[in-house]
């Protein structure tokens, strides 16, 4: 299941609140960099850098990348699907 798949889903039944809470502070076209992106989600800047560098994370830029919200909260839902109930 895609994130698109699943907010389309969770809207039908309600279910929106069971994201980690950095996906209601994220906006779909909000332009985050790394050094952002690592204290929302709480990981290492240096770990975003690695997500896009290995094109896990797509991003704008060479030096100095820029990250889409909504390709962030597609990534990251990736990794958080495991956890929802749906």
């Amino acid at each position: 299941m895609t994130y698109d798949e699943y907010v389309k889903k969770a809207k039908s039944i309600g279910t929106m609140g069971e994201l980690p809470e950095y996906y209601h502070t994220i906006d779909d076209q909000q332009l985050l960099t790394p050094n952002e992106i690592s204290g929302i989600v709480g990981v290492h800047e240096e770990t975003v850098r690695r997500w896009i560098r290995s094109g896990k994370l797509p991003a704008k830029g060479f030096a100095h990348y820029t990250i889409i919200g909504i390709e962030l909260k597609r990534f990251l839902f990736q990794k958080d699907k495991k956890k929802l109930p749906v």
